[in-house]
């Protein structure tokens, strides 16, 4: 039988519990979770003819034989021996893995340290002066494919995240917009945005240092550049097959026109909305279309982000790749520059992504909300 440590033994309605907890952050990515199982290979009793790395080498063995994907390591404790599997988040399933492990695994002496889902991913870039940098920075750049692509959440490395969202109640919201409705509006996303948070001011910080515009995020995008570390062709094509950049909008260049979209369906007094999004990706199987728009702030962020984000975003869903897709997706990430303080040594630059956040722009009180704020945008009344 699994041998569990104390700290570990769980009842059903504790696990229940447990994942509960965990999926109110992790169901944003969809049906399917990585859920790892952690087992450890020691010699309590010092018994001579036991020897722990041999043990959770060939009971790795058959885990990989029994088509399990693990990795064994040694570590404070013993040897260490991980499972990691794919699958839905139910007490139903995380019991029935456990049953498979435990009839595989063939031992006297092991603990079972329980399951986990994987930990937070902290993603920070660095100058590539040194080599070890370089390779930090790759780890990085895949790193930050796996968040922007679903498969892993993120964690603040400036840790001023907040938990509260930014409260709002779109029936007062709404009807603030309609007293300060915009005397010129331009038929532009980013000028739609800037109305949008018009409405709420200086809450969670400010215009300043929320809109710094391109010129931050290409210094964002240049040190990953350098350390070529970006999600560039070659790293989509080995790390996540199907995907591919087809829009950049970051004016990696002064003066440097990257085109914009016009959208037909989006008219501000008869002229078509112009929008050019920081990025936009396609799956190739799926046909899934992921747009991205970037931020810079060293303010703390509320856990929802903001509503201008949000509908910058929900414009650049409508443009006709997307409009036509099978399935949007709209992504914000909120980088910040910075500088680290090590010991023993001067203060180093770094780049950090401090927030990545997902929706469904096409969900209908999503989509009904910004709908009816563009139609007070754009001087008619939101059921027209």
């Amino acid at each position: 039988m699994i041998r569990r440590i104390s700290s570990y033994l769980e009842t059903d309605a504790e696990k229940l519990e447990h994942i509960v907890h965990l999926e109110k952050s992790w169901s944003i990515l969809g049906p399917l979770r990585e859920i790892n199982f952690q087992f450890r290979f020691c010699n309590p009793y010092e018994d001579r003819d036991y020897c722990p790395e041999a043990s959770a080498q060939r009971n790795f063995d058959r885990l990989i034989n029994a088509g399990f994907e693990a990795r064994r390591y040694e570590g404070d404790g013993g040897h260490h021996v991980t499972v990691s599997t794919h699958i839905e988040p139910s007490l139903e399933k995380i019991n029935a893995i456990e049953k498979q492990l435990d009839d595989l695994i063939d031992d006297d002496y092991f603990y079972y340290d329980g399951w986990s889902y994987p930990d937070l991913l902290e993603i920070r870039f660095w100058p590539t002066s040194r080599t070890a940098n370089l390779r930090s920075n790759f780890n990085a750049a895949i790193n930050r494919g796996r968040v922007l692509f679903g498969e892993r959440l993120l964690k603040d490395p400036l840790g001023t995240t907040s938990d509260v969202n930014f409260q709002m109640v779109p029936s007062k919201f709404l009807r603030l917009a309609e007293k300060r409705r915009p005397r010129d509006p331009q038929p532009t996303a980013s000028a739609f945005s800037q109305w949008i948070y018009s409405l709420y001011a200086d809450a969670w910080g400010n215009e300043q240092d929320r809109e710094r515009g391109k010129e931050t995020e290409k210094a964002v995008w240049e040190l990953r550049q350098q350390a070529e570390t970006s999600l560039d062709p070659s790293l989509l094509r080995k790390k996540f097959q199907g995907w591919t950049l087809v829009h950049n909008g970051l004016h990696l260049e002064r003066n440097m026109d990257t085109g914009y979209f016009t959208i037909a369906s989006l008219e501000v007094g008869g002229t078509p909305l112009r929008a050019s999004p920081d990025l936009v990706y396609r799956h190739e199987g799926t046909g899934e279309i992921l747009i991205v728009e970037l931020k810079n702030s060293y303010l703390p962020l509320p856990a929802n982000l903001w509503p201008n984000l949000w509908g910058q975003l929900w414009c650049y869903a409508q443009i006709d790749a997307a409009a036509r897709a099978p399935k949007v997706t709209v992504v914000g990430e909120v980088w910040a520059s910075h500088k680290l303080f090590m010991r023993g040594s001067n203060p180093i630059d770094a780049v950090s992504l401090r927030a990545s956040q997902r929706r469904d722009p096409r969900t209908p009180a999503y989509d009904r909300f910004f709908r009816s704020l563009f139609d007070i945008y754009r001087g008619v009344s939101p059921s027209s």
